[in-house]
């Protein structure tokens, strides 16, 4: 007669396979990351240029952003406003809504009128 011991199911085993398996993930992506890590560029600036990064005020920075998202705007207006490619007047952007132009968000909702 052959006794067989069977040993009660239990969390043990699989927990510590499962912890052992993540921290082998993390481990190995750990290394991809490190290996793949690049120093930042650094590019110098020339004499009458700015970072805009690191040199502008955080109201400059968002003068700039505005004047960014509205250059394709701009773009648009100076090609069909006149057919001649003159660039629009502050006046006309501020009419338009663009900022940094317009002076607050009352004259874009009135132009959507």
């Amino acid at each position: 007669m052959t006794q067989v011991i069977v040993r009660p199911a239990g969390p043990g085993r699989e927990s510590v396979a499962v912890l052992g398996l993540c921290l082998a993930i993390l481990l190995l992506s750990a290394g991809i990351i490190s290996l793949h890590r690049s120093a930042p560029e650094e590019t110098a600036t020339a004499q009458g240029q700015v970072d805009a990064r690191s040199d502008l005020t955080p109201g400059e920075q968002g003068i700039l952003a505005d004047l960014r998202i509205a250059a394709e705007d701009i773009a648009y207006l100076a090609e069909s406003g006149t057919g001649n490619d003159t660039a629009p007047t502050p006046a006309d952007l501020a009419a338009e809504g663009l900022p940094p132009f317009a002076s607050g968000p009352e004259n874009r909702d009135a132009r959507r009128a």
